[in-house]
């Protein structure tokens, strides 16, 4: 099994998502690499941009928990 470095993989798939109009097999060949090391390494990359999505939404989330709070705070203070 090859091992790639991290620059490699992330140029790659900077490369698969620059060139849509081109299939997974068709990245995989230019690269010299196997489809379900490619398929893994995408499927990898959209499990982590949820993770990161569903962070941010918590994060979001407890913002506008403390702003609400906020708010009730200065118009308490304000009357």
């Amino acid at each position: 099994m090859k091992k790639y470095n991290e620059q490699f993989k992330l140029g790659v798939l900077e490369y698969v998502h620059k060139h849509e109009e081109l299939t997974i097999y068709e990245c995989s060949q230019k690269f010299d690499m196997s489809y379900s090391t490619l398929c893994r390494w995408l499927r990898r990359e959209r499990f982590d941009k949820s993770k990161e999505l569903v962070r941010v939404q918590e994060e979001l989330r407890e913002a506008k928990k403390t702003l609400k709070v906020l708010k009730e705070a200065y118009e308490l203070l304000g009357k």
